[in-house]
């Protein structure tokens, strides 16, 4: 039941001392049988076994009522689908002790305590304890779809927001089939939801509970509470039912607050799509349940026979129930699962929603242990549920979760600990969690994480390899404030983590929160993390941890960061290579930056992308930087030559220089391209001190079969719904808005007490009824007011605006495509003087006088990632189609290569106005 390669020896000497005493005396423990052909009235015994879990824990207890045997006592479930009428509860009484476990067996896998099972039968180990119901009696329609009624589900007496055919997880009815919706506005918080008048438009603070949708998107719906939103923030998500939805003023009420407001500051907008709403279920892959009549509909993904199928739909959240009572010291203790396969557990929402900050920390799990002690999960599968796979909460300590697979999850897979502060002694401690291959997960909860520990100590996260997640692969730590809540000393070392942060953003393939001193992490191999994912992210208030012997490539936004108020973070002996960035410290407090390799191709760079640290007070040295077009690099904002002469704070001691023996020079890897990180012996880098990394140990560990399980599941596509969401592209006409308000989902920059403002407007328009008025004043500065959009673009597309523009005379326009927020690395920029002169870039003058007075349309082109050239094309024409200008190969910022940034500017000195309306940006490489 476990083995201890590579566990600390802490650890080591706890799985010693529960097993050891059996191994030593080796003797038989007692046994029960169950087997779905048995009977809860028989014996219990190998030819009379019993039917349930249940009757055969209870046979356990009265067995301990007369002492445990010498050898302990082995529950050997028989193949087959053994489902539960209720979850199995364990409490204190179903202990075992160190001389004698309890263990819960599979009877073809079972091997004697101290033994791991040698192999995981994929997709599904024999016996698999469901959750879930059978739903019979589908008959097809003349439309291809697929329906049947079911009595115990009418009258909401059983609601499943899951439903699995054949193993295959199909899709909740939504809407829009294909991308997503996106939050207008938000609307106050003491709003009566009344009228949508200009002070929803002006407002600073937006509600958590309601908002203002575009056009049709949200509608009245009879038994409205049964319609669900899936909203998708930054680096999480929430679903809520719907509450009220006033076609009039278009405010949507949440059946309680987000943990947000909405939309999510920082945002201009939030995406989501409804599910469950009357009509919903018209897509290959779709099913819904009508929650009144118990009638449930399902599409097909293509011309399948559904009534020779298995059609499952989970009927509980908690499959089992481990649960001491800490108070009276009282655990569960010494009790294991080994070899067995848990599947379809269900997820209910509360009535006023679900969401919170971060990683769902809220979110429970199929397999729930609190207050439990030298417990074991071992060799099993774990799929189809609908909340995390398996957690060990408050009061756990020296328990052992490996060589267990965990996929098709609607949350995330592992959890250790809770965020709920508490004393030292009860914060979950000594956990193994080694060789697990847990992937596909966050199909509900987006934000959910591979692995996720929130408050921990003493824990080690080892040899385990997370894919195919929408958020994190391994998260660690809680708490953005300095707080010392006993968090320390956790090990994460020789885990696989890829194909991760495929959806949401600010995360990564490992990630680190709050204080964590004596932590490390080391020997990882992390890669593919997506666009706007790091490949170790050490976020806020993590401090005092190593990070070391890290191979992080092909990482979207950077390979190894430091956020904002980390601190004495030592990153040693690391690979960055293919990454956004190489390594990132936007921390002022002093961090160690030594002997790493940096390798870099395109617009990637050294360092995170800001002008400069607010201090230098950091010991930078002895790496090697290289890239791979052998053009020199540059260092934040400066040359070599500059970085070098810069200095940290000057102390009594010791003033911090950068780089003073560090080198750019090639790596000398074997094939970077192919993605071989070893080093040739003459590489430069083995000569300044790096020490080459163990790659060969990383990951999982064991036999052929379970080693290459991965090789057997392949990443899976992202649904219809899930690419993209953290970005809307830019288009307004302005008429979703009450005159008075301000765009939606841009942010605006004006001075009204000087006079330059902006807001929707039908004093004139190009297109019915609305469009942007933007006015001018003398004595302010060029930039009031001006609006922008955060698009946040980036991967390889092709890109064009479109947009109308009515200047008055001597109105003054400006507008601009952006890299970053500040004004390095431009796209597409253009200018209109007050003279109706046309400058382009750099204010290069085109010759063109553009006309006042009259609507011009302009449309712009340009690429990002690979289509990214240092061109792009602008063509102008007015209202009669009358080409004023045609540019083609226009050119812009070699390095511009992502969209951050959109900005349209009244850039006058005078008492003007102008108008912009139809702002559409779409994608042309689709």
């Amino acid at each position: 039941m476990f083995h201890t390669r590579r566990a600390p020896l802490m650890l080591t000497a706890i799985m010693v001392l529960l097993v050891a005493p059996c191994l030593a005396a080796a003797p038989k423990p007692a046994v029960f049988h169950v087997a779905v052909n048995g009977k809860d009235t028989a014996a219990g015994t190998a030819k009379a076994p019993f039917r349930t879990l249940t009757r055969a824990r209870d046979a356990v207890r009265a067995l301990k009522q007369k002492g445990l045997p010498a050898g302990g006592v082995t529950v050997l479930i028989h193949g087959g689908v053994h489902r539960l009428p209720a979850p199995l509860v364990l409490g204190p009484q179903d202990s075992g002790t160190a001389q004698c476990p309890i263990v819960y067996a599979a009877a073809d896998l079972y091997q004697a305590p101290g033994a791991i099972v040698s192999r995981i039968p994929s997709p599904s180990p024999s016996p698999v304890i469901s959750g879930g119901r059978v739903i019979k009696g589908l008959r097809k329609s003349a439309d291809g779809s697929w329906s049947t009624m079911i009595p115990e589900a009418a009258n909401h007496k059983w609601v499943f927001r899951q439903l699995f055919i054949d193993g295959r997880r199909y899709i909740p009815a939504r809407s829009p089939n294909v991308g997503q919706y996106a939050i207008l506005r938000g609307t106050p918080p003491a709003a009566d939801a009344k009228d949508g008048g200009s002070v929803l438009g002006t407002t600073t603070g937006t509600a958590k509970d309601r908002f203002v949708f575009r056009g049709k998107d949200l509608q009245p719906w009879p038994n409205l509470s049964d319609v669900e939103l899936r909203i998708t923030f930054s680096w999480n998500s929430g679903t809520f039912p719907l509450k009220s939805v006033d076609a009039q003023t278009n405010i949507a009420v949440l059946g309680g607050p987000a943990c947000w407001e909405l939309p999510k500051p920082g945002m201009p907008t939030n995406s989501y799509i409804v599910e469950n709403h009357p009509g919903a279920c018209d897509a290959p892959g779709e099913w819904q349940l009508n929650r009144e009549t118990g009638e449930l509909k399902i599409i097909p993904f293509a011309d399948e026979d559904l009534s020779k199928a298995e059609v499952v739909a989970p009927a509980m959240e908690r499959l089992v129930i481990a649960e001491g009572v800490p108070d009276k010291n009282q655990y569960v203790e010494y009790v294991g699962f080994q070899g067995l396969s848990f599947q379809h557990a269900q997820w209910v929402l509360p009535p006023q929603g679900f969401s919170t900050p971060q990683a769902d920390t809220g979110l429970g799990a199929a397999l729930e242990f609190h207050a439990a002690r030298n417990c074991a999960v071992t060799g099993c599968e774990i799929a189809h549920v609908g909340r995390y796979g398996l957690m060990f909460g408050m009061d756990c300590s020296n328990n052992t979760i490996q060589h267990n697979h965990l996929h098709d999850l609607g949350g995330g897979g592992i959890r250790i600990g809770t965020s709920d502060r508490q004393t030292y002694e009860r914060i979950a401690n000594h956990h193994l969690v080694d060789n697990n291959y847990i992937h596909d997960g966050g199909h509900i909860h987006a934000g959910s994480t591979g692995i996720f520990m929130a408050y921990g100590r003493q824990n080690t996260f080892s040899h385990n390899e997370v894919c195919d997640m929408r958020y994190t692969g391994i998260s660690l730590g809680w708490t953005w404030d300095i707080y010392a809540s006993g968090t320390r000393e956790n090990i994460v070392e020789y885990n696989h983590v890829h194909d991760v942060m495929r959806v949401l953003e600010d995360g990564g393939g490992i990630y680190s929160l709050g204080l964590t001193p004596g932590s490390v992490i080391r020997h990882n191999h992390v890669h593919n993390v997506g666009p706007i994912g790091h490949g170790i992210y050490i976020d806020g208030g993590s401090s005092a941890l190593l990070c070391e012997n890290n191979l992080c490539h092909d990482c979207g936004s950077g390979g190894i960061r430091l956020q904002h108020g980390t601190s004495c973070i030592t990153v040693l002996n690391n690979i960055s290579a293919f990454n956004g960035f190489g390594l990132g410290a936007d921390s002022e407090r002093t961090n160690i930056f030594e002997y790493n390799i940096v390798y870099m191709d395109g617009t990637g760079t050294v360092f995170y992308d800001v002008p400069e640290w607010q201090t230098y007070n950091k010991i930078i040295d002895y790496n090697l930087y290289w890239r791979t077009d052998g053009k020199q690099p540059k260092f934040l904002s400066f040359t070599w030559d500059e970085w070098r002469k810069k200095e940290g704070l000057k102390d009594i001691w010791y003033t911090p220089k950068m780089d003073p023996h560090s080198r750019i020079a090639d790596p000398l890897f074997v094939d970077a391209a192919k993605r071989d990180f070893r080093l040739k012996p003459d590489s430069p880098a083995l000569a300044m001190g790096f020490r080459p990394l163990d790659l060969d140990n990383i990951g999982l560990y064991g036999d052929k079969p379970w080693t290459s399980l991965p090789s057997k599941c392949p990443i899976m596509p992202l649904s219809s719904n899930e690419h993209d969401v953290r970005t809307v592209l830019p288009s307004d006409n302005f008429d979703d808005a009450q005159p008075g308000q301000k765009p939606a989902m841009a942010a605006v920059v004006e001075d009204v007490k000087g006079g330059a403002f902006l807001e929707v407007s039908s004093k004139r328009f190009l297109s019915p009824p609305h469009s942007l008025r933007m006015v001018d004043a003398p004595g302010l500065t060029y930039y009031f007011p001006h609006f922008y959009y955060s698009p946040g673009l980036t991967g390889d597309m092709k890109l064009q605006l479109d947009f109308d523009l009515y200047r008055e005379p001597g109105a003054q326009f400006w507008s601009e495509w952006r890299n970053t927020a500040s004004y390095a690395k431009l796209g597409p920029s253009i200018w209109i003087e007050k003279d109706d002169q046309l400058l382009l870039n750099e204010k290069k003058p085109t010759g063109v006088k553009l006309p006042a007075g009259q609507w011009l349309h302009f449309t712009i082109s340009d690429g990002l990632g690979r289509y990214a050239d240092g061109k792009w094309d602008m063509k102008i024409t007015d209202q009669s189609g009358k080409v004023l200008f045609d540019g083609r190969d226009l050119p812009c910022g070699i390095e511009f290569d992502r969209l951050a940034w959109l900005g349209f500017v009244s850039n006058g000195d005078a008492a003007t106005e102008m108008y912009i309306d139809n702002i559409v940006m779409r994608r042309t490489d689709q």
